[in-house]
C-alpha cells in the first residue's frame, strides 16, 4: 500500500508538471500569434500610408486659387498629409538629382508643374476609392493630372488578405 501511494504520488507530480508545461506553451503560442498579428497590422498601415497621390496642377492659375484648393484638399478627413511643391522647388529638386538644369536648356523656360503630394489613410487606399477619388479631383480646373502607384496599391491589398489569411490559419 505505501508502494502504491509513492507511485501515485509521483504520477500526480508528473501530471502537474506536464499540464504546467502545455499550458505554458499554448499562453506563449497565442501571445506570440497575437504580437504578430499586432505588428503585422501596424507594419501594413504604416507602408499603406507611405504611399503618395501626386496631383499637378495647371499653370497659369491664380496662386489664391491654388491654395484654396490645397486647404480644401487638407480639410478632408482621409488626407493625412499635404505637400506643395511649386514650379521652382522641382526645378531645384530635378537639379539636385541630375545635375542639369533644365531651364537654361529650354531658354529659360521652366517645363515643370506646380504638384501636391497627398498621403492618405490606409483605409482609405483602395482601388475603387482611389479611382472615386481621381474622379473628383480631376473635376477641379485647378489639376491636370493625379498619379498614384495602382499596382502598387493592388500588389499591397492583395498581399495582405493572404498573409491575413495565412497568420489566421496558423493561429487556429
Amino acid at each position: 500500500m505505501q508502494s502504491n501511494l509513492k507511485y501515485l504520488r509521483r504520477r500526480s507530480r508528473t501530471n502537474f508538471i506536464t499540464s504546467l508545461f502545455s499550458i505554458a506553451l499554448v499562453l506563449f503560442f497565442v501571445g506570440l500569434f497575437a504580437s504578430l498579428i499586432i505588428l503585422g497590422r501596424s507594419f501594413t498601415t504604416q507602408a499603406k500610408e507611405s504611399i503618395l497621390l501626386k496631383v499637378s496642377l495647371v499653370d497659369y492659375t491664380l496662386e489664391t486659387d491654388q491654395q484654396a484648393f490645397i486647404d480644401s484638399i487638407s480639410q478632408l478627413p482621409f488626407v493625412v498629409k499635404t505637400k506643395y511643391v511649386s514650379k521652382e522647388e522641382a526645378g531645384k529638386e530635378l537639379l539636385e538629382r541630375t545635375g542639369e538644369d533644365i531651364s537654361q536648356l529650354l531658354g529659360g523656360m521652366n517645363p515643370l508643374e506646380a504638384s501636391l503630394s497627398l498621403q492618405l489613410t490606409a483605409s482609405f487606399l483602395h482601388p475603387d476609392s482611389l479611382s472615386r477619388f481621381k474622379q473628383l479631383l480631376n473635376r477641379s480646373p485647378v489639376v491636370s493630372d493625379v498619379t498614384y502607384p495602382l499596382a502598387m496599391i493592388e500588389g499591397a491589398s492583395r498581399n495582405i488578405t493572404t498573409l491575413t489569411v495565412l497568420f489566421s490559419s496558423i493561429g487556429i
